[in-house]
């Protein structure tokens, strides 16, 4: 908490405003701010204004509700102990059997995130996971042999970890700011 709270002075709110940037580093922060999401920190606009653009594009709903369905996916996670309980070993051992998974998960969060960039293509990083993750859930729901449930696991931990990273940093990377008639006007765009 104390971290978190000291974190609201060292973060920088734009790059024209933070004092430990230098002049150079400044105007290179600037840069990548209009090369990469096409906005200018020092234009502002009305609140109200870019909150009814933003209720009102489709765009913004699809992507809300991208990310609440993969919240919901997620939800599994909750039930993963319980799920390695039914195994029938012990507390310890469905402990330990409970680890791989969320390593696994990591391990391709990471690579797909990194695989995402070097590309530059998000759509297929983000359906692929889904469709392994939704695999997993598939032969969860439908076998009651140990081996293929707890493979099952690993998919569907791989699944929504694997597109959590992808969601978000498509969601960031779609809403972008560009100035109209000199105010700060949000617009989203498909990238």
């Amino acid at each position: 908490m104390v971290l978190s709270l000291l974190s609201i002075f060292m973060l920088p709110d734009f790059p024209s405003t933070t004092r430990w940037l230098s002049d150079q580093e400044k105007a290179v922060a600037v840069h990548r701010l209009r090369m990469y999401s096409g906005s200018r920190d020092e234009e502002r606009g009305p609140l109200l204004m870019g909150v009814r653009m933003a209720v009102s594009d489709y765009k913004v709903w699809l992507l809300s509700l991208i990310v609440i369905l993969k919240t919901s996916a997620g939800a599994v996670t909750a039930f993963i102990p319980t799920l390695v309980a039914t195994f029938k070993y012990g507390r310890v051992e469905s402990l330990l059997l409970t680890a791989p998974p969320y390593v696994l998960a990591a391990i391709v969060s990471l690579v797909v995130s990194l695989s995402s960039d070097k590309r530059e293509e998000r759509y297929f990083h983000l359906v692929g996971p889904l469709v392994v993750g939704m695999v997993g859930y598939i032969i969860a729901s439908s076998t009651t042999t140990l081996a293929p449930r707890y493979f099952s696991l690993f998919l569907m931990l791989g699944g929504v970890y694997g597109s959590f990273d992808i969601a978000y940093a498509w969601i960031s990377s779609t809403v972008c700011k560009v100035s109209v008639n000199t105010r700060l006007v949000p617009v989203l765009t498909w990238k």
